[in-house]
């Protein structure tokens, strides 16, 4: 079986998924960069932790067993606010090698990643809603 997909095409071995071949396939890309826009972050109970892209598309996602039994409402929620805050993380991080590798701070600005303070103030807001 073959896939098109947008990043091109691969084709599916005998048993395969479509999950198993990109797991794969962005194991491999680790080497290349490819793991520099991913971020982990936690749940402050540490009950889930999520891996995001730097889009704030999730790779990975832990739940502990007690938050399965709780409110799945809640859950997504929160599941939600980890994938911003990841894309947030891995933006900081981009903005900063940006800035060490001698980029312009104005040019690094107007590319509009997020700051430290970013992320302080949506921690902020998610302290809020709960």
């Amino acid at each position: 079986m073959r896939h098109n997909n947008d990043t091109g095409v691969f084709g599916l071995k005998k048993g395969a998924t479509l999950t198993d071949q990109w797991w794969a396939r962005s194991q491999g890309d680790c080497s290349s960069g490819f793991a520099d826009a991913l971020a982990t972050v936690r749940s402050r109970s540490g009950a889930v932790t999520v891996t995001a892209t730097n889009q704030g598309l999730p790779v990975s996602i832990k739940i502990s067993d007690d938050e399965m039994r709780c409110d799945m409402a809640g859950l997504a929620r929160e599941i939600t606010a980890l994938c911003h805050s990841a894309a947030m993380v891995s933006g900081i991080r981009l903005r900063a090698q940006l800035l060490e590798e001698g980029v312009d701070a104005d040019v690094v600005g107007a590319m509009g990643l997020p700051t430290p303070d970013d992320l302080a103030e949506l921690e902020r807001s998610v302290d809020d809603i709960r």
